[in-house]
This record gives C-alpha cells, sequence and structure tokens, in this order.
C-alpha cells in the first residue's frame, strides 16, 4: 500500500453553517480546544512512503509500520446544540466515500472532523502514527499532528 492510497479526493462532506432553529436566528459561541480526550487505533500496517510523503513525518522514503488513530473530542453540554466550523489545525476528516479495505477506516486529505449529528456528543478526526520502520526502531511520527495537539473548533448555541 502506498501512502497516497490512504486518502480520498472527494471533499463533498456537507459543512453545518446555518444557525437556525425552529424558523428563529440564535446566537453561537465559537469554542476553541486542544488535544484528544480518547484515541482509538483503527488499524496497523506496513505502508511505503515516497519521499514527499516521508517528508510529512520527518522521514527517508522506505516501509514503515503505521497506525491508523481515531481521535475523539467530547463536545456534550447540556442543553446546547453544536456547530460544525473549519478546522484546519485538526487531523484528516473522516469520509464515507473512501473505505481501506476497513469500513473504520475512511478519510480525506481535508483538515478537520466528520460534521458533528445532531445531538452529538462527541466529535471525530484522524491521524496517521507511524510507530516503527521494518526493523523495530520505534519512530513516534505523527501526520498532520500528534492527538495532543489537535486544534478543534466548534460553535454552540442554545437549543
Amino acid at each position: 500500500m502506498k501512502y497516497e492510497d490512504l486518502f480520498s479526493e472527494s471533499t463533498n462532506v456537507a459543512k453545518v453553517k446555518t444557525r437556525a432553529s425552529h424558523d428563529e436566528i440564535v446566537e453561537d459561541e465559537l469554542v476553541v480546544v486542544y488535544g484528544s480526550d480518547r484515541t482509538t487505533s483503527v488499524k496497523k500496517a506496513k505502508v511505503a512512503l515516497n519521499s514527499t510523503s516521508a517528508a510529512k513525518f520527518g522521514l527517508q522514503q522506505g516501509v514503515y509500520v503505521v497506525e491508523y488513530l481515531l481521535c475523539y473530542k467530547n463536545v456534550y453540554k447540556p442543553g446546547y446544540d453544536i456547530w460544525y466550523e473549519e478546522s484546519e489545525k485538526c487531523g484528516y476528516k473522516p469520509s464515507q466515500d473512501f473505505v481501506l479495505g476497513n469500513s473504520s477506516i475512511a478519510m480525506t486529505k481535508e483538515r478537520g472532523y466528520e460534521v458533528p449529528e445532531s445531538n452529538a456528543k462527541e466529535i471525530k478526526t484522524f491521524v496517521l502514527h507511524v510507530i516503527s520502520d521494518l526493523s523495530g526502531r520505534k519512530l513516534d511520527k505523527y501526520d498532520p499532528c500528534a492527538p495532543k495537539d489537535i486544534e478543534w473548533k466548534y460553535s454552540i448555541s442554545p437549543q
């Protein structure tokens, strides 16, 4: 598998921007938070990184053990709705347009998070983690960022 094959070229993810509820305009508040509350390893695989892809991790071209991490942030606040905001310092957006042999792994090259459903309690994004080279030497490199460095932006408004 090649690094470029990890992403979908599709960018047709719906973006929620309307701030109307029951035909009335509501005030919203921008929230910016950092880190991941929960991380799930979805799959580990050997991935061939060409020179461009390897450079994203600060590595040389080669084959590495890569882990697909799904990172979650708790956004639940009783009595409030959550609204999607552009979040360009997040991980990669999950997407159902592209699946990597495992229905749990579907992402795009676009940074952000999955658009939350109504009454969402958490939001999620993907991060790629290079665990080691093939000899087992631990590397611990991330793309686009480490889970602790994810910046989540969203808005909340009273229901």
